[in-house]
């Protein structure tokens, strides 16, 4: 209880010092005056353009300032970079507060509970705090409070952008989901159910790319010759313990590589933008084909696993239809029993834009270890924006082979 009048007072404070007009779109959005559709094929799958705002820092490639409808504040004169190191580089704090909030309520249908309908109302409640401290430093931070009142600092990180002048060297510092991770949850998945490729752990209390975690990382995205596609690289260590402290010296080591072909440059253009396109933005014909792998060494259940992920990935769109395909191989590795778990996780998802606001899902994702143990899933689902910012979604996990419970769940997400 106390939890959340904590966070009741923290959000009626926000919202008592809002600038008026701002009340229904979130902190981006209030910033540039413009869509969520700007930037997100639906929220929060981003689009190209997205995908290039946050290649650039969360900022517009090429000219910025020219789009910013609320002015910075700046902390100290713009001539104090003039004469550093004999004054301190001046900085900039958003000109409104760079908060959203978000709020996901559903209805879940599992013929296989006691309570067969459940309402989770709200089944999760988020602050979150992202923006640009002056030039070539972003920052964000998420707060999830979730069913049972239980409060997570989701992200929080600091993210020093265009270190040499272009997006093409970036360094992360701080908690957040590495770029390792398959299928990111919180800018490609459209659906309530989460990839079993992602929260799945090979062994009880071990690792999985769901947990995000504490460390650094270093990334670069530079775009294509003609203003197209694009390399995107990183390279990260973390602790590997989740939000916890490590309970080993070891820290895990992670890289990610992907290549572009055609489409919307993976950081933006070079030449500079007319207008933000609201419209039809979700078209991007273009492959891009990458790689990725995990490793790292853990304490589960009171014994030492060296583990590793390893992977590639195929994304492909094609008009209104998005393609994605991810095949890893993963192994965990208890050195003291000399015990050795293998398995691969496959996970194929088609995304249709029907009509702006509406979007069919399909899916299908799973874990093969032995004919006794696999975990095989389909789930079809249908997104649908009643506004920009206010989602209606409902999916259906439908397990093969007695691999889990069947359930279905409707979903409304606002963000605001």
């Amino acid at each position: 209880m106390r939890r959340w009048l904590t966070v009741t007072c923290l959000a009626g404070l926000v919202l008592a010092f809002w600038p008026r007009g701002a009340e229904a779109i979130p902190a981006f959005a209030r910033r540039y005056q413009t869509s969520c559709t700007t930037c997100h094929v639906l929220i929060p799958k981003l689009n190209a353009f997205g995908i290039a705002f946050r290649n650039n820092g969360y900022r517009i490639p090429a000219n910025d300032e020219k789009f910013v409808k609320t002015p910075d504040v700046q902390l100290g004169a713009p001539a104090w970079k003039r004469v550093w190191p004999d004054a301190v580089w001046p900085g900039g704090i958003p000109g409104i507060p760079p908060i959203a909030i978000r709020i996901f309520s559903d209805v879940v249908i599992n013929p296989s509970t006691t309570s067969k309908v459940n309402f989770i109302f709200p089944n999760e409640f988020e602050i979150l705090a992202v923006g640009t401290a002056g030039d070539h430093i972003s920052y964000l931070g998420e707060l999830e409070i979730t069913t049972g009142d239980r409060v997570d600092l989701a992200r929080a990180f600091i993210q020093f952008d265009q270190i040499f002048g272009s997006p093409v060297a970036n360094l992360v510092v701080g908690r957040f989901e590495p770029r390792a991770v398959p299928f990111s949850r919180f800018h490609r998945r459209l659906t309530p159910s989460d990839f079993l490729a992602t929260e799945f752990r090979n062994v009880s209390e071990g690792f999985d790319f769901k947990t995000r975690q504490a460390g650094f990382e270093f990334w670069g995205a530079k775009t294509g010759s003609n203003n197209k596609g694009g390399v995107e690289y990183a390279a990260g260590i973390v602790n590997g313990n989740g939000p916890f402290a490590d309970n080993n010296t070891s820290k895990d080591l992670y890289y990610r590589l992907s290549y572009k072909v055609g489409g919307f440059g993976v950081a933006g253009s070079t030449e500079e933008t007319e207008e933000l396109k609201q419209s039809n933005n979700w078209r991007d014909n273009s492959i891009r084909l990458g790689t990725s792998g995990y490793f790292g060494k853990g304490q589960f259940a009171g014994k030492l696993d060296e583990f590793y992920r390893v992977g590639g990935d195929v994304d492909i769109f094609l008009r209104d239809l998005n393609v994605s395909t991810w095949v890893f191989m993963g192994r965990d590795d208890f050195t003291a029993t000399k015990t050795v778990t293998d398995f691969t996780a496959v996970a194929v998802e088609a995304n249709y834009v029907a009509k702006p606001w509406l979007i069919g899902v399909l899916r299908y994702d799973a874990v093969f270890r032995d004919k006794d143990a696999d975990i095989k899933r389909v789930v079809p689902a249908v997104v649908i924006a009643i506004r920009a910012n206010v989602r209606l979604v409902a999916d259906w996990e439908v397990f093969l082979k007695n691999s889990g419970d069947t359930r279905a769940r409707v979903r409304v997400d606002l963000l605001f």
